[in-house]
């Protein structure tokens, strides 16, 4: 959970008008695609410990890779 106030801070000034708005549906988004995925694979994977650490793994992995995909294509910083 380390990029995630990073990507939080990244999402509101692309709306500094409606910063409230953008937070408020960050976190909707956010939620809803966790409970959605939690209420799709837990049911298919619950039974087994090793099904489960797997999917933990797998997605461990996939946070890893979009972290290093999102870091590779963001602009650079300015130097303080």
């Amino acid at each position: 959970m380390l990029a995630a106030p990073s990507i939080t801070l990244s999402i509101l000034d692309l709306f500094p008008a409606q910063r409230g708005t953008a937070s408020s549906m960050q976190g909707f988004v956010q939620t809803l695609t966790g409970a959605v995925i939690a209420g799709a694979l837990a049911p298919l994977i619950w039974h087994s410990v090793t099904l489960l650490a797997a999917a933990s793994l797998t997605f461990s992995a996939l946070g890893l890779m979009f972290v290093r995909l999102a870091r590779r294509h963001a602009p650079p910083t300015p130097a303080s």
